[in-house]
């Protein structure tokens, strides 16, 4: 009798090659008070699919820090001297795995939703994200292009979140 594993490793790299892009619409740009911004890992040149849509949602971390001294804080828009934490990047090991098996993964920024500390605006970020992928992949739009027309399988969805992330999904 064997024991042994007989699928393959899911923590291992899969058949495809990834591309990884940023998008983002402004600090400002969901609900006048908070960024629509986000990561997407999928399978380079998108050949084959539609491919199943991996969302993933970030916990409560500081926002951004200050340029001199590194102090972080919970600012949004972040204030003068300070810079963004892009909270969303810290996904892309796992993202970038996934793709590799075959996925498109976006990692979604909600550092101002986080600020304002209410996980209905986290639930109502999740679905304008997926409404606004669900246009890119029957119409295309900025800033992708036609690239993912046809290309994202809307009928095979997965939420994963983190801490406050994980409420809101």
């Amino acid at each position: 009798i064997s024991y042994g594993q007989s699928t393959p490793d899911p923590g291992l790299p899969g058949p495809y090659s990834v591309t990884k892009e940023i998008y983002d619409l402004g600090d400002l740009a969901f609900l006048s008070s908070a960024e629509f911004k986000g990561s997407v890992h999928y399978p380079n040149g998108l050949i084959g699919g539609p491919f199943p849509l991996i969302v993933i949602l970030h916990g409560n971390h500081p926002t951004s820090y200050r340029i001199w001294d590194s102090a972080c804080g919970f600012h949004w828009p972040t204030v003068s001297g300070s810079k963004t934490i892009d909270n969303f990047d810290g996904y892309n090991y796992f993202a970038e795995n996934l793709a590799s098996h075959g996925f498109i993964v976006i990692s979604l920024s909600c550092n101002g939703t986080n600020v304002m500390d209410k996980m209905s605006l986290r639930v109502k970020l999740i679905q304008e994200h997926l409404d606004w992928w669900q246009n890119l992949n029957l119409y295309g739009g900025l800033p992708f292009g036609s690239k993912f027309v046809g290309k994202i399988d809307f009928s095979n969805i997965g939420l994963m979140g983190h801490s406050r992330g994980g409420e809101g999904v």
